[in-house]
């Protein structure tokens, strides 16, 4: 649970810097409003990088909810609901799949850090 600040590249896409943290998260797909549990790998103001658990598969371009327990705790709260865009999808294998999503609005990075 520890965050680490990532470095960029010239080649890297990212307009907010990355921080390395891994926290407990769900997803709520907004077309079919079902939910899978997940945990996020990196952050930054402007989206995060998690892995999903489920068999439903995200697409880019998908409209998602995403809920991530930013305190640490396991229980991930229905009111910690931030709108995003999925904008990758970075591989799936059976039960996960890790995807990069675009917050509709930026937060502020001490929130995600």
């Amino acid at each position: 649970m520890e965050s680490t600040p990532s470095r960029s590249t010239a080649s890297d896409r990212r307009a907010s810097p990355r921080v390395g943290i891994t926290r407990p998260c769900k997803v709520r797909h907004a077309p079919s409003q079902r939910t899978m549990p997940g945990q996020t790998i990196n952050a930054s103001a402007g989206g995060l990088l998690i892995e999903i658990h489920g068999s439903r598969r995200l697409a880019p371009g998908d409209s998602i909810e995403v809920f991530v327990a930013w305190d640490g705790a396991g229980v991930v709260r229905t009111a910690s609901a931030i709108e995003a865009r999925v904008v990758r999808s970075l591989g799936a294998t059976n039960d996960r799949q890790i995807v990069a999503l675009r917050f509709a609005e930026a937060l502020p990075l001490a929130q995600v850090a």
